[in-house]
């Protein structure tokens, strides 16, 4: 099963959802984020809602937003993808 699976599952259309790895660039804050996710909600919602110009751009075409937290570096250029753009 995959996220593209989950969403049909609910009816949601994959190409209306924008898929965010989160991995903060700053080891202190990637080795607590999924702490603060699970423990400080309020604290880890600010910090999601701190976006750059580019990335708030792309959210306005967006209807849903799936954010995720990278517990390992990504291969390849980062960036952000459309759930209908996830192949497994």
């Amino acid at each position: 099963m995959n996220l593209n699976d989950l969403l049909l599952g609910k009816g949601i259309d994959a190409q209306k959802v924008l898929v965010l790895r989160h991995r903060p660039s700053e080891p202190e804050l990637n080795k607590v984020l999924p702490w603060l996710a699970a423990e400080k909600p309020n604290v880890f919602n600010a910090y999601q809602q701190t976006q750059g110009e580019k990335l708030e751009k792309t959210m306005k075409g967006a209807r849903y937003v799936a954010a995720f937290i990278g517990h390992e570096p990504s291969s390849g250029r980062s960036r952000q993808k459309f759930a209908s753009d996830i192949v497994q």
